[in-house]
């Protein structure tokens, strides 16, 4: 049963996430950005908003044969199937799984999702936050930034460098079958 104040968390979530789309486009070069913030393990983290279609409560997933790192099987997500990548095995995160129940659906790639433990929020930030604490030298590099606001810092998740190193691995598998 989920609490009484998750439930409130969960309403309050949704309807900024609804209005967002409601907002005109806003560009990175535009004084403030929008993200979620969620936990994996032990990690606090972010994604930009505009990187993410939907966020799903998922209590099952369909296993189905494939050994690639991170990946969990298949659900269904308004009508479609979608991939279930643990976000946690693709980004090393550390500490334990707290229920791993929350599917982050990819806006680029909508037949993606990644799952995370908490979904706790929304963080409407300015670029002096954002730290880039590595050189970034792949574009399949998914976490090279970090976000503070007050005493919270937080990794911030690239789903698009994601979604090309995975791209990358099914090709290289699919040469090597050959």
């Amino acid at each position: 049963m989920i609490a009484q104040t998750q439930v409130d968390l969960l309403a309050q979530l949704r309807t900024e996430f609804d209005r967002s789309f409601t907002r005109p486009a806003r560009t990175e070069t535009s004084n403030f950005f929008e993200m979620l913030t969620f936990r994996v393990g032990d990690g606090r983290y972010a994604v930009r908003l505009g990187q993410v279609a939907s966020v799903q409560e998922v209590r099952a997933v369909t296993r189905v044969p494939g050994r690639r790192l991170g990946f969990e099987g298949l659900v269904a997500v308004q009508g479609q199937l979608v991939a279930v990548y643990d976000l946690a095995a693709l980004i090393a995160a550390p500490g334990n799984a707290i229920s791993r129940r929350w599917l982050l659906v990819c806006r680029d790639e909508r037949q993606v999702g990644f799952l995370v433990d908490v979904v706790d929020g929304y963080l409407r930030s300015s670029p002096e936050h954002l730290v880039t604490m590595t050189d970034r030298q792949h574009d399949d590099t998914a976490v090279y930034q970090a976000i503070s606001e007050g005493a919270v810092t937080r990794l911030v998740v690239d789903f698009t460098a994601l979604l090309t190193a995975l791209r990358r691995e099914v090709e290289r598998e699919g040469r090597s079958a050959r």
